[in-house]
């Protein structure tokens, strides 16, 4: 019986899955300041280890105004990749109510060539009326062959594009976005 015990103890901590670590991003007190360095961590197996489900939760006491291409996390084999707003900052559908991107450059969020599951929710995406313009093709562009990528629960708008067909959300390659 104790030998019975012993195996079904290993097999369970076999296949424990990794933690979820939940990062904020924001002006004050937070984790980081910005996407980018948030992004930049996701290889990073400080903060991480493999399994794990890297989450940033952006904040609304700051405007971002930053291009972010998310391709980390798959080197230290992190299982997925959480964008989204911390409760309470979430908007309520209408514009101005949540944490954003309240952008003037290119295509805010890029999430390509990496084979974790990369997730985006519940954040706003202000273009400002501004042409999105660069080499991407929406305020949102998803790319590359592998790993699959979420959008869902955001509000997108004033982007103009004045060289591309697209100017909200796009999926290039082999990526479908839902």
């Amino acid at each position: 019986m104790k030998k019975l015990l012993l195996l079904i103890l290993i097999l369970v901590a076999g296949n424990v899955e990794g933690a979820i670590v939940t990062k904020s991003i924001g002006a004050t007190g937070r984790d980081y300041s910005t996407v980018t360095l948030w992004e930049a961590d996701l290889d990073n197996t400080t903060p991480y280890d493999a399994g794990d489900t890297a989450r940033g939760e952006m904040y609304n006491d700051s405007n971002f105004n930053e291009h972010v291409t998310v391709n980390g996390g798959a080197t230290i084999g992190l299982a997925d990749i959480i964008l989204t707003s911390a409760t309470g900052n979430r908007h309520t559908g209408t514009a101005g109510t949540g944490a954003r991107f309240v952008d003037t450059a290119t295509a805010v969020i890029v999430g390509e060539n990496t084979s974790v599951t990369f997730t985006v929710e519940w954040i706003e995406f202000d273009k400002n009326g501004q042409d999105i313009g660069g080499t991407t093709d929406g305020l949102i562009s998803v790319a590359g062959n592998g790993g699959t990528k979420y959008i869902r629960n955001n509000l997108v708008h004033d982007g103009l594009e004045t060289n591309r067909s697209t100017a909200g959300i796009s999926a290039v390659a082999a990526v479908a976005a839902t």
